[in-house]
């Protein structure tokens, strides 16, 4: 009787190892399969060539006046000018904000009417009429591409 539940044993732990071997392997594939590429992105107009450039790279759910989810790193002008590269960046649909931070404050400063004081770019390279709203700056990601922002 005791070998007959051995037995019974050996067989379920076999099982279950099956199944999180095969559980493994569709979660893998899953996630190799997710359309992922790089996204460039290179600055133009830039006036200051000395202080850092802090580039944000948003989801299109995430709110401009918050903390970007996608990517959020300071950068020198020669690179952002040569181009930076966001390495297997999944397919959606993003926004970009850089700025330089004179300040130091983390934030793109802003004056009294709420217009930007310190030098800064969209993607797209909208032309302002009021608040940032993320339909003027968003853009769909699907396969490698360069995004080339006009600093203002």
């Amino acid at each position: 009787m005791k070998k007959k539940w051995a037995n019974k044993t050996k067989i379920q732990h076999w099982v279950s190892y099956v199944t999180v071997i095969f559980l493994i392997a569709i979660t893998t594939n899953y996630v190799s399969a997710q359309a992922v590429s790089p996204l460039t992105i290179k600055i133009s107009n830039l006036v200051d060539s000395k202080t850092l450039i802090t580039v944000l790279v948003y989801d299109e759910k995430d709110d401009l006046n918050g903390r970007a989810t996608v990517h959020y790193k300071k950068y020198s002008p020669q690179q952002v000018i040569k181009g930076i590269t966001v390495e297997s960046l999944p397919a959606g649909n993003y926004a970009i904000l850089a700025f330089q931070d004179k300040d130091e404050n983390y934030y793109l400063t802003r004056n009294n009417d709420g217009m930007p004081v310190e030098y800064f770019g969209l993607s797209n390279n909208p032309v302002l009429q009021g608040s940032l709203v993320m339909e003027q700056i968003k853009f769909s990601h699907h396969k490698s591409q360069t995004q080339t922002i006009n600093f203002y």
